[in-house]
């Protein structure tokens, strides 16, 4: 028997077929196992209480029957410990949480929204029959000058240096680039480039402006790490780490990717950037992607003074 199997399956009861129970399954799924594991180690250790509460109500299910749902639930709860979101079941399978968790599944991924409704109503969660009529809710809000100077200093101040690197890595990305998530996979010291005369960082198929405000903090990072990724040596999960670094820390808001990148997004809304060049800058493929942030920027009040109309007579 594997010795990551729970003790608890030693002493469960089996089937009349004698094989394990759902209940059974529920007790030794781990969601950190797999080539494919919707979580990390550290985060299955967060979300295996609620993950048992939520899948307790379906273990009159087989093991094979309850394995989508409890991959579902993991790669749920995942996203929202990404998000700085909390874990409660109650939360988490509400319809607006859920919504908000399918849409930001990458094109192709399989649509987990009948098996999370499910598990909803098998919680005793609201959940609105037939089709939900989903509007997607704002975008992430962006940090306030304030507290992107906390983050800054919380950096500058880290005593493991190849931590505070990291660090100051994924502030620069992400304020200065507009980059999270996936976006910040393979990103080096020759992903730095200009056109003309302003600077741009590749990641993937696009290049995204740095805001000058950043270079400098970038160009740091660049010498204290000119091979190999900026954010440090790959492996799965790495912001995850990173963010995990300032949780908890008073004085310092809760970091996350999304956040620094709606606050890039923001800041370029602000400033009159072109919509098609923002959205290449972004990597988005629609003006609503964009569009969702609309909610978080303060736009000048439009002005139309009378002495600038030449109409030729009065109005």
């Amino acid at each position: 028997m594997s010795p990551h199997i729970s003790a608890d399956l030693a002493t469960s009861q089996l089937d009349f077929h004698g094989a394990p129970s759902g209940a059974d399954f529920v007790a030794s799924y781990n969601g950190a196992h797999g080539h494919s594991a919707p979580c990390t180690r550290i985060q299955w250790k967060q979300i295996r209480p609620g993950f048992t509460t939520a899948l307790a109500p379906l273990c009159n299910l087989s093991p094979r029957a309850l394995r989508r749902y409890a991959t579902a639930y993991a790669r749920l709860a995942a996203w929202a410990l990404d998000n700085c979101l909390g874990l409660e079941p109650s939360v988490l399978l509400s319809p607006e949480m859920t919504e908000a968790f399918l849409a930001v599944q990458p094109a192709g991924t399989a649509d987990l929204r009948s098996t999370l409704r499910r598990l909803g109503r098998a919680n005793g969660v609201t959940t609105t029959a037939g089709a939900l009529g989903y509007h997607k809710r704002p975008g992430p809000a962006p940090y306030v000058p304030s507290e992107c100077e906390a983050l800054f200093t919380f950096a500058r101040n880290m005593a493991n240096p190849e931590r505070k690197v990291s660090l100051q890595a994924l502030l620069a990305l992400g304020l200065g680039c507009g980059l999270a998530r996936e976006s910040l996979r393979g990103v080096r010291a020759a992903s730095l480039h200009r056109h003309g005369d302003v600077s741009f960082v590749r990641s993937g198929t696009r290049c995204a402006k740095i805001r000058t405000q950043y270079l400098d903090l970038l160009e740091e990072v660049i010498r204290e790490r000119p091979i190999g990724e900026l954010l440090g040596p790959r492996r799965r999960n790495i912001t995850t780490e990173i963010v995990s670094w300032t949780t908890g820390r008073v004085g310092v808001p809760a970091l996350s990717p999304d956040r620094l990148r709606a606050t890039y997004i923001c800041h370029w809304i602000e400033t009159g950037a072109p919509l098609l060049d923002l959205m290449a800058w972004t990597g988005t493929k629609t003006f609503e992607n964009i569009g969702q942030y609309l909610a978080h920027v303060t736009s000048a009040a439009p002005t139309c003074p009378e002495e600038s109309l030449k109409l030729g007579g009065a109005l």
